[in-house]
């Protein structure tokens, strides 16, 4: 009998050294494919994630428009971060701001619950960009055209005044971070945190305010 315990004790023995011996490989293997590659490994990804990187708190160069398509939006992204900034409802309900759930905009939208949005495309003055309005057509014969400025300025407007005044220095005018402090007498830390949190009330009042901009023709 003792001899039968001791031959099953051995086979657990053995069956538990090779889940061990499975399980430590296994471990081995993901640690290697976890390891993060070096930059000279990286090569060329490495130089154009560095081009691309915008720090948080810093702005884009460019600001794209582009068309959401079966969504029927118009979404804002920042380039080169290509950071999602902000969606434009247009030819769809957008629950997150109402559009489209009330009496104006249903009617706007032609009583139409799906749009397919594409070839977005901004006015021009002289053959320049002018930012005033952004034009969009959709798959079911209808045209949009959105206010650029008005939803700015109202978005503006609902910052503090030391805010919308460090926004537009920093962004528009192109000040830095310790020029701004010393025109307005704030430190250069409250000037950053003045600037972050300013981009933060812009973007959710761009969002809210998205059902106001679209106007269909």
């Amino acid at each position: 009998m003792n001899g039968i315990h001791i031959t099953l004790d051995k086979t657990k023995l053995k069956w538990f050294g090779a889940g061990a011996l499975l399980v430590a490989l296994s471990a081995f293997a993901l640690v290697s494919c976890g390891r993060a590659p070096s930059t000279a490994e990286l090569g060329g990804a490495a130089e154009a994630a560095v081009a691309t990187y915008v720090a948080p708190g810093d702005t884009d160069e460019y600001y794209l428009f582009y068309s959401g398509g079966h969504s029927g939006n118009v979404y804002v992204a920042g380039a080169p971060s290509m950071r999602h900034i902000s969606t434009i409802p247009v030819f769809t309900p957008y629950p997150a701001t109402g559009y489209g759930f009330d009496d104006d905009t249903k009617k706007m939208l032609g009583n139409l619950t799906w749009g397919d949005a594409h070839h977005p495309a901004l006015s021009e003055t002289k053959g320049d960009y002018d930012g005033r309005w952004l034009f969009i057509n959709d798959m079911n014969g209808r045209l949009a055209r959105i206010d650029l400025r008005e939803r700015l300025t109202a978005a503006l407007e609902e910052l503090t005044e030391v805010q919308r005044e460090v926004v537009l220095l920093h962004d528009l005018e192109g000040w830095t971070h310790p020029e701004i402090a010393d025109a307005i007498e704030i430190s250069e830390v409250a000037s950053r945190q003045t600037l972050f949190v300013a981009r933060q009330r812009l973007r959710r009042a761009l969002a809210d305010e998205s059902q106001e901009e679209a106007r269909h023709e």
